[in-house]
């Protein structure tokens, strides 16, 4: 994706992640601002949390990037605003898409209909300051080792450039569907600050 400009506001509820830099310092610088007037105790304790979770979402984002998948922003969910412990996190990535994509093609380029899920794929539209993006939300089954069948939650806001064949998705994925619940004002308030665009 040459040319792309990405811009997004803050907002109180997502701790954006370092994908980029050193891990421990940019954790560290983190930590020290959502834990202004705590101990020093507190500030070591947040930025381990920061760092392990910065760690993870790099060695994902590693592997879809070797498959052609940029991810280029990730943010952390907080409970409240300046309360860190561990929750979703939600990625911002790139696709190809074909020039002559319909919104169903958009859909499928993230959600496989072929697999087992619960229920429909729900989609809708939010209007975005890139404009207005289709959004879904799905849940797999998953099967732990023993054959249980569990119901995760997928949800996305897509952008589709089909000019330049390219779809923004912002997505977060969670094990427990009260999380999905909660995640889903927050995500949409994160995606309508999104502006992108090509060139």
């Amino acid at each position: 994706m040459s040319g792309l400009q990405i811009s997004t506001g803050g907002h109180g509820r997502w701790l954006p992640l370092p994908l980029e830099g050193d891990v421990d310092e940019r954790a560290t610088a983190a930590a020290r601002e959502l834990t202004a007037q705590q101990s020093g105790d507190r500030v070591e304790q947040v930025a381990a949390v920061i760092a392990g979770t910065s760690r993870l979402v790099r060695r994902q984002a590693e592997q879809a990037d070797r498959e052609g998948i940029p991810t280029f922003l990730a943010w952390s969910l907080l409970p409240g605003p300046g309360i860190l412990q561990p929750g979703p996190v939600a990625l911002l990535r790139g696709f190809p898409l074909a020039a002559d994509a319909t919104d169903d093609d958009v859909v499928t380029t993230i959600v496989d209909p072929a697999a087992e899920r619960f229920g429909d794929i729900d989609v809708d539209r939010l209007e975005t300051a890139s404009g207005t993006a289709l959004t879904v939300r799905w849940r797999p089954v998953v099967r732990d080792d023993d054959g249980t069948r569990l119901v995760h939650e997928q949800r996305a806001v897509l952008w589709p450039d089909r000019e330049h064949r390219a779809l923004l998705a912002l997505s977060l994925y969670v094990v427990d569907l009260v999380e999905g619940g909660a995640a889903a004002e927050p995500l949409a308030e994160l995606a309508a600050t999104v502006r992108w665009s090509l060139s």
